[in-house]
């Protein structure tokens, strides 16, 4: 939904919504822009730091907060950034207020138990995006982190073969065939792009004699797609060791 800054307006939305409440027996969800803050604590400004322009706020704050306990709507909260419009000023002149959210009533909460609120940073709108995910937040996890397809792996001469015994493992569905092939993909391409690196264009990692300077191999473009971070902690190893004086490192087998 979206509440008009016009005082107004958003008084003949309040009316809508408190038509609407009081026949309401399901769940029920209002989220938006509601032009809105139900604290002065949700609105940052060096602006209006004077006696007159705090009460002023006090009291729309209260006003806001007495139409949701008309409609009996409960806020969600949220996590992320908690102030989700700017008025993209700089210094002294920057607004930020927490206008947007989501409400909803008792059914809905005990429908949703775990419902809750995701801000995402601010890009071009002076708005923050707002997700409302009726599952909850889950915790980030590594290992279920979106599947990339490598535009690399098409140059490999055995990635075709990868690709067709990966789809005739058997499936109930086309959803499981592509996860079995991420899986494949995925495994593949750390075992067989980590032994390209280590077999470098000249065999080893270390310093060439004669050299003032660590000779490093030539790492395939392959390879520097798979895993940048593994690759500047090796070069940065091999750097200490010939600094040290320490021997060149020859690779294993």
């Amino acid at each position: 939904m979206y509440a008009s800054p016009n005082s107004n307006r958003r008084d003949e939305l309040w009316e809508q919504l408190t038509t609407i409440s009081q026949s309401m027996d399901k769940p029920w969800l209002v989220a938006g822009d509601f032009n809105d803050f139900s604290s002065p604590n949700e609105k940052q400004s060096l602006q209006g730091s004077n006696t007159q322009s705090i009460n002023q706020d006090l009291r729309r704050s209260s006003k806001f907060n007495d139409r949701l306990n008309l409609c009996k709507l409960m806020d969600l909260g949220c996590a992320g950034p908690r102030l989700t419009w700017s008025n993209n000023q700089k210094g002294w002149a920057n607004t930020m207020v927490r206008l947007d959210r989501a409400l909803c009533n008792t059914e809905w909460r005990l429908t949703f138990p775990d419902g809750s609120v995701r801000n995402l940073p601010r890009t071009y709108s002076d708005h923050s995006p707002m997700m409302v995910l009726t599952q909850g937040i889950s915790p980030f996890n590594p290992v279920c982190r979106p599947f990339k397809f490598m535009a690399a792996w098409i140059t490999h001469e055995n990635f075709k073969s990868i690709v067709e015994s990966s789809w005739t493992i058997p499936t109930s569905s086309l959803s499981e065939k592509l996860d079995n092939l991420a899986h494949v993909a995925n495994t593949w391409n750390k075992v067989r792009f980590l032994v390209i690196f280590l077999e470098g264009r000249d065999g080893y990692l270390g310093r060439s004699k004669g050299s003032r300077n660590p000779k490093l191999p030539t790492i395939p473009i392959i390879f520097t797609i798979w895993n940048l971070s593994l690759l500047s902690n090796i070069i940065m190893c091999c750097i200490k060791k010939n600094s040290c004086g320490s021997k060149s490192l020859e690779p294993s087998g």
